[in-house]
């Protein structure tokens, strides 16, 4: 995936840097980078905006079980 399909794809879908950031465990700054074609998109990045471009996922699972994860890690870390 070129850094312009990126764009399309995350326009398409309705997703920002944060968005997708979020999504993917990673900064607002990475993906940036991916954008400006700095740093290559990863390959799992790239198969969850497939599925979410396909229907295969939806954006509201995907953030919530993404939150799941964030707060059981969070949890992790005050024990």
């Amino acid at each position: 995936m070129t850094p312009n399909q990126l764009r399309i794809v995350l326009d398409k879908l309705g997703l920002n840097n944060s968005d997708i950031a979020t999504i993917a465990g990673v900064t607002p700054r990475q993906v940036n980078s991916w954008l400006r074609g700095v740093n290559s998109i990863p390959r799992s990045v790239v198969m969850i905006l497939a599925a979410l471009d396909n229907d295969q996922l939806s954006v509201e699972w995907l953030v919530e079980a993404v939150g799941r994860e964030i707060a059981a890690e969070a949890r992790q870390t005050q024990v």
